[in-house]
């Protein structure tokens, strides 16, 4: 007997869309070495091209390990689908490069306060400020995913 195969929508699944907030594989190479393994941290997609995507990287630690200099607190890291009981912190204020395969999951979106947050931090290019901000919109009008 065969089996019908019913492809069914998976909502932890990513969508690789600008936007999205994702648990990334991630590797901090500058604090723990040559040795250091992949982490599963949250990032925040910022545009996608060639398999590639721009991402800002998040983190709970207020200050970087290597310098000391303190990072920026994220408004509201529950609305985005983080622990609201757990300050989220930007990673750096410039965008990091990863590798399509190393998204693991969907977590949530951006709303339009962590876009504003993250242009004035981030000093997003004008295209990838609409991007977010159209996600951003969509993903308040509907509790389901942008597409």
């Amino acid at each position: 007997m065969l089996k019908q195969y019913v492809p069914r929508r998976d909502d932890s699944a990513p969508l690789h869309r600008p936007g999205e907030v994702v648990i990334v594989g991630l590797g901090n190479y500058l604090e723990a070495g040559r040795r250091c393994s992949r982490k599963d941290r949250p990032a925040i997609i910022l545009g996608v091209c060639d398999g590639q995507h721009f991402i800002a990287g998040l983190t709970t630690r207020p200050h970087c390990l290597t310098t000391g200099a303190p990072r920026h607190e994220l408004p509201d890291p529950g609305i985005i689908g983080l622990n609201p009981a757990r300050p989220s912190y930007l990673w750096s204020s410039r965008p990091s490069r990863i590798c399509r395969l190393d998204v693991r999951r969907h977590v949530g979106w951006i709303d339009l306060e962590t876009v504003e947050f993250l242009s004035r931090r981030m000093h997003l290019s004008p295209r990838v400020y609409t991007d977010l901000l159209r996600a951003a919109v969509i993903a308040r009008q509907s509790p389901r995913s942008p597409r």
